[in-house]
């Protein structure tokens, strides 16, 4: 799993003191830092099972998960268990940074609020505010390229480890599915973003959805064309 430099800086942001019942990962998020993020990998079953539902080790798991959707639910339930945990504003940036990549966009604005109005002198403020207004100007060059027929497809699913989003385009080659495979980055990461097909209106994107989610067991969903 490659992380990359700049969204490891952010690991150690944290605006709160640490709750007496989380455990002190400091040393594990060095060994990302440095790398080392097999020997964490390794590490964390037995973190979890010596504790079990502690925040700071729900949020290692997160950092660690590769699957773009699994990570956002674990970070999701930190933030709706675990309000006052050390790490909570640090998982909620990344719930933001992960919709933002995957389009979901009116559900980012929504947990960028809950960040402003929850966690208000948080470091993840700005730079969720940075992310937001370079989103606004892709939004405006969209615009300007859009033609008068709209375009959809649909997101398979996003991945921080490349080899997975290969993956599973791979299985759709296999399937007979025109599948293609684009790199966002986001708060310092990399989302490898797998697309399938191609379709004039968003009924026929819908309908192709989910014969994708029955036959691959998956959460797809339909987004405009880029």
């Amino acid at each position: 799993m490659k992380l990359n430099s700049s969204f490891l800086i952010f690991i150690f942001i944290s605006s709160r003191a640490c709750l007496p019942q989380e455990l002190d990962i400091s040393l594990q998020l060095k060994k990302i830092e440095a790398g080392e993020i097999s020997e964490v990998q390794a590490e964390l079953p037995k973190l979890k099972k010596l504790n079990p539902n502690n925040p700071s080790v729900i949020y290692l798991e997160g950092l660690l998960t590769e699957d773009g959707e699994h990570a956002f639910q674990i970070y999701k339930s930190l933030v709706d268990k675990f309000p006052k945990s050390k790490y909570a504003d640090a998982a909620l940036y990344r719930v933001y940074c992960y919709l933002v990549a995957v389009d979901k966009l009116e559900l980012a604005e929504k947990y960028f609020l809950q960040l402003k109005n929850d966690y208000p002198s948080s470091p993840y403020i700005k730079l969720s505010e940075e992310t937001a207004i370079t989103l606004k100007s892709k939004e405006k060059d969209d615009v300007k390229q859009q033609t008068s027929k709209n375009k959809f497809t649909i997101q398979a699913g996003a991945f921080t480890k490349k080899e997975n989003a290969l993956n599973l385009k791979s299985d759709f080659d296999k399937a007979g599915y025109s599948a293609r495979i684009t790199e966002k980055i986001v708060g310092g990461s990399v989302f490898h973003v797998v697309y399938v097909g191609s379709f004039g209106t968003e009924e026929e994107a819908l309908t192709f959805s989910k014969v994708l989610n029955s036959k691959f067991k998956l959460q797809s969903w339909v987004t405009e064309a880029e």
